[in-house]
């Protein structure tokens, strides 16, 4: 690590990179507090050789990940040499003595036999490296959704990119959180922070686990419940079972009394958003989407909790009486 982005830009010069001092301080920044440079720009542009020039100034390794439509968790992470395994099995089992299977799986399952991609190098480095992910534009959804995914949760190469601490959740015995762990106030949305901050004055004691027993279901309330999803929009919807029944679906729900409760905050909520959009058609456009921007909700289906809503709804009312007044005179 170089002191100051002075000498980082010195270093660069030294190696053959001429750039500014806005580069040399995003650079150094990144190294010293551990966050990802992402680069765009058009084919030539120098994104490619910075990544080469900060490794050689820094005198570390290298490594390079090129994506590609198709690309797979493989590639990426790397997978098991199997002529390896193979060889070993066969060789173990013409041995003079009795095989122990399960000494043999350990061994075959062990690091020793897995292929190693960029990604798990990277993470292995005793020391500093340039990990360099090249196009990742241009990787399906599959991959981000499985490699990256795997990679950050169960490597640890999200440490690399979010500086989180951890994070433990106690389940209950379905595997169901007994409390929904908090996130720092970073890292809530505004609308979701000023929320919270309500929702912590007004409870002032955290939410006890309700989802402790199974029992029969209804299938027809179920039915009903993820019929509300397209009235008051995913975020909210996600909200009231994670913070109602503390599941992420509507099948999750693990009795008949928590369905009946979620059903009554969904029917609530398709009552709140229909007065909403009821008021919207009688005031200005303009006026509306003003609340809408005073609240920091991007659109009418993306509130995210009833503190929002209740507000949006009193808010709505108030330009409507206000409207109704000014038509009026």
């Amino acid at each position: 690590m170089h002191s100051s982005p002075q000498e980082t830009l010195a270093a660069l010069d030294r190696v053959g990179y001429f750039t500014d001092l806005k580069t040399a301080t995003t650079v150094y920044l990144s190294g010293k507090i551990h966050r990802p440079i992402m680069l765009e720009g058009p084919a030539g542009a120098g994104k490619t050789e910075l990544a080469q020039s900060v490794a050689r100034a820094y005198r570390v390794p290298l490594l390079r990940l090129q994506c590609y439509q198709g690309i797979n968790e493989e590639k990426a992470i790397g997978q098991y040499d199997k002529n390896l395994q193979e060889l070993y099995i066969l060789l173990m089992s013409k041995s003079a003595q009795t095989p122990d299977w399960g000494e043999i799986k350990r061994e075959v399952t062990s690091r020793s036999y897995f292929m190693a991609g960029p990604l798990l190098e990277a993470i292995e480095q005793e020391k500093r490296c340039v990990l360099l992910i090249d196009e990742i534009d241009k990787v399906d959804y599959a991959f981000e959704a499985q490699a990256f995914k795997r990679a950050c949760s169960c490597f640890g190469l999200g440490r690399y990119f979010y500086d989180f601490g951890e994070m433990w959740v106690e389940v209950n015995e379905y595997k169901q959180p007994r409390e929904l762990p908090n996130l720092p106030s970073w890292a809530l949305p505004a609308a979701e922070r000023k929320s919270a901050e309500s929702r912590q004055t007004s409870e002032g004691t955290k939410r006890t686990d309700t989802a402790v027993q199974k029992g029969p279901l209804d299938a027809s309330l179920t039915s009903r419940i993820e019929s509300c999803r397209r009235d008051i929009g995913q975020v909210l919807y996600a909200n009231i079972l994670g913070s109602i029944a503390k599941v992420r679906a509507a099948r999750d729900i693990p009795n008949q009394h928590l369905q009946m409760e979620v059903l009554k905050w969904m029917e609530s909520g398709v009552r709140g958003l229909s007065q909403v959009r009821s008021i919207a058609s009688e005031i200005p456009e303009t006026k509306f989407f003003e609340v809408l921007d005073n609240l920091q909700v991007p659109s009418i289906d993306k509130i995210p909790n009833f503190g929002v809503l209740s507000e949006l709804v009193k808010e709505m009312k108030e330009v409507h009486s206000r409207q109704s007044g000014v038509s009026a005179a």
